[in-house]
């Protein structure tokens, strides 16, 4: 459902245990500020070295890979929660709605409110025909 520009290697994070440490660290944190000094911290290497080993094995640079995931807990939220989407947009992580709604467009390849809209109503519809 969710589109990058490259394709995501995540069996990278099995095999890299540095990778995987930052996975695993960002998968319940994803709500928290991430930088690459951060992360780098964390996997246990120098800043520019873990970015040139994430972007060659994971397959696309480290910010594309954190914003993709936060837009990814986005669209559970939007799924099962009744939230409006600035509140989505913080609780995931981002910064900015405006942000937010910028990259949802480029991954998800329609708006929020959008999304919302005609995904999420088509799904709780469903829904309601099986209760």
């Amino acid at each position: 459902m969710l589109w990058s520009s490259k394709p995501i290697n995540t069996k990278a994070f099995d095999y890299f245990p540095a990778l995987r440490k930052i996975r695993d660290y960002f998968e319940t944190n994803y709500s928290e500020p991430m930088s690459l000094k951060k992360a780098a911290a964390i996997a246990g290497l120098e800043e520019k070295y873990f970015s040139k080993i994430f972007r060659t094995h994971v397959g696309v640079g480290f910010k594309e890979w954190t914003d993709f995931i936060r837009i990814q807990k986005a669209v559970d939220a939007l799924q099962s929660e009744d939230q409006s989407l600035t509140t989505v947009a913080f609780s995931v992580g981002f910064q900015s709605s405006t942000t937010f709604q910028r990259l949802f467009k480029k991954h998800v390849r329609m708006r929020p409110r959008d999304f919302r809209r005609v995904v999420v109503s088509r799904f709780r519809g469903t829904e309601n025909l099986y209760s």
